[in-house]
């Protein structure tokens, strides 16, 4: 491992700090805002009374910024975790396959709360933006998938890393600053995968104590409170204790494109990314055939290694424990006809057709799946009938993913929906798509708008 990997990458990211982004760049940020912003939106109605109890036994009113969509002031660090909670929890933010993360959620979770109380430019907030996802996707890339069989959460992990170098891209820190904001987070990223159990409610929570974790990094780094010497590298840096097989190349090698956020995929489904190409297949299948799911006398589901023990569990107990789970999440597809935020509640869980179904329903892992992985994330689906016909279909680019984009118009209508379902006015939700796709230089009427969607209060 290059001796001073972390020195390398901070020069590599404090060089992106003085690029001029492009049209292109512009766009992408705003598309991702959006998706963001969206899935919060939707989130808040979802975790109500957790995010409610949060703040109340934190005891934090009125002392400084709004979480999206509560109508409290609390401080930097708790409206970045709520905001977090809050992002990840309907299972719609945006991922890249090659890390295996989620990079919308921690890095704008601890990002607005910033912009809106030191006022930045949007030009500032674009600029973090880029800097933060492409400083953890290049992490998350560079780790996995030892990192995920080691048991990491790398939207945990690399997400709150992300983060915070989005923060010091936007506050334009100095290069000795982000050493240190890099210091003091990577000795404390820390989330586990054991929050996609069965029974687990916290998998958001690993989402919103990163972007906490980013911001009092930040803190600390601008503060000048001086890092370890090359807080990646080393025996007992972050590097060495997350990854057994690391690739160094990820860190410094371009992206596809100029930055690595043109690699995010945007979700069309909410559920985990790893059930929507079998999704997107069983959807195709029911909409091109006629048959009740009755019918079904057994599917099977072939895919890329690492997902059986995790995501094959016929048996939830949960929305939450559904939504990790292959099986559960195509049985409601199928039953459904669809699988927005709308089809995952209690009573689908409950519902005896999805569990029957579900029951039906095994994965299998094959190699020639496993080795298009990373650059691939496919999987086929084989549904038999009882009377003896069979239908199947694969799917190599599930809908989202780079190379089989969501268009903007398809874009806002999930943006749409998820904002409706989190009860935003239709006024007030066009206003902000209008906000976002312009993005004024001035941020403060986006942030006027986003308070005016404040469906919760807290005092």
């Amino acid at each position: 491992m290059n001796k001073e990997v972390t020195a390398e990458l901070i020069a590599s990211l404090h060089k992106l700090m003085e690029n001029e982004p492009s049209n292109q760049e512009r766009l992408q940020v705003s598309r991702c805002l959006l998706d963001y912003l969206g899935s919060t939106l939707a989130g808040v109605r979802l975790l109500e009374s957790s995010t409610t109890g949060i703040i109340k036994l934190l005891g934090e009113f009125n002392e400084g910024v709004s979480p999206i969509g509560i109508d409290s002031n609390v401080s930097l660090e708790t409206a970045a975790l709520i905001n977090g909670l809050n992002s990840h929890v309907a299972e719609m933010d945006d991922g890249v396959r090659f890390g295996m993360i989620h990079p919308g959620a921690p890095i704008f979770s601890a990002l607005l709360p910033i912009a809106e109380k030191f006022k930045v430019k949007s030009e500032d907030l674009i600029r973090g933006v880029l800097v933060g996802y492409d400083a953890a996707l290049r992490l998350a890339s560079a780790i996995q998938p030892s990192h995920y069989k080691r048991g990491y959460h790398p939207t945990a992990t690399c997400g709150s890393i992300g983060a915070t170098m989005a923060i010091a891209g936007m506050l334009i820190f100095t290069k000795k600053e982000m050493e240190d904001a890099l210091g003091a987070v990577s000795v404390s990223a820390a989330g586990s995968l054991k929050v996609v159990g069965n029974s687990s409610e916290l998998k958001p929570y690993n989402v919103g104590r990163a972007a906490s974790l980013a911001v009092q990094s930040a803190i600390v780094g601008k503060a000048g409170l001086t890092s370890p010497m090359d807080s990646l590298g080393g025996k007992t840096g972050f590097l060495n204790m997350t990854t057994d097989s690391l690739k160094e190349e990820y860190l410094f090698r371009s992206p596809p494109k100029d930055y690595w956020i043109h690699s995010v995929y945007i979700k069309p489904f909410a559920a985990c990314r790893h059930a929507h190409p079998s999704i997107e297949a069983a959807l195709e299948i029911i909409q091109e055939n006629t048959f009740h799911t009755t019918d079904v006398k057994k599917i099977t589901i072939t895919t890329y290694e690492g997902l059986k023990g995790r995501h094959d569990n016929q048996e939830v107990s949960s929305v939450s424990s559904a939504k990790m789970s292959i099986p559960f999440s195509v049985a409601i597809a199928l039953n459904s006809g669809s699988a927005g935020i709308q089809d995952f509640n209690q009573e689908a869980v409950e519902s005896n057709k999805n569990k029957v179904l579900s029951k039906k329903i095994t994965i299998e892992e094959n190699q020639k799946y496993s080795d298009l992985v990373p650059d691939k994330r496919p999987a086929s689906i084989q549904i038999d009938l009882k009377d003896g016909k069979s239908y199947r279909k694969e799917i190599i680019y599930p809908k989202g993913e780079p190379e089989n984009p969501m268009s903007n118009q398809e874009l806002m209508e999930k943006y749409k929906e998820l904002a409706m379902y989190g009860g935003v006015r239709i006024e007030d939700m066009n206003q902000i798509i209008d906000q976002v796709w312009t993005m004024p230089q001035n941020l403060d009427s986006l942030f006027s708008t986003i308070k005016r969607c404040n469906l919760i209060g807290v005092k």
